[in-house]
């Protein structure tokens, strides 16, 4: 079970829409006409099993919405959020970015861990994302 991890086309947008569908529940997006711009995604088998929204500008690079497919097991997860999150520390560096920032939900444990543990990263903060409809 090899994981590929690549940036999103078009074809993947049904798989985003699905895999999201969790954090965006209620807000009725229209999907049908994205561009998965940023979006990197995890594939197992030709099969889309999670993601993760990059944003790589200098110096402050962002990394959002990290999903998984959540009836995968723990082992399985931790191993997808984890080429996730190298491919993205490898876009980032390679964009020249210095600093990456992230909002990490308090249940997902498993990204805390490797953003702390194996990219060195830090909790500064705690607090509230907030959406604004446009």
């Amino acid at each position: 079970m090899a994981t590929t991890v690549r940036f999103a086309t078009k074809n993947d947008v049904e798989a985003l829409e699905s895999l999201t569908a969790k954090i965006f529940a209620g807000l009725d997006l229209d999907w049908s006409t994205t561009e998965p711009q940023g979006w990197l995604v995890a594939e197992v088998d030709g099969e889309v099993l999670g993601a993760v929204q990059v944003y790589p500008m200098i110096p402050v690079g962002c990394i959002e919405h990290l999903v998984v497919n959540e009836s995968l097991s723990p082992r399985k997860r931790f191993n997808i959020v984890a080429h996730l999150f190298r491919k993205t520390y490898d876009v980032m560096t390679t964009a020249g970015v210095q600093v990456s920032t992230s909002f990490v939900d308090f249940q997902c444990k498993t990204a805390k861990k490797l953003l702390k543990k194996y990219l060195g990263g830090v909790v500064v903060c705690s607090g509230n994302m907030i959406l604004v409809r446009k």
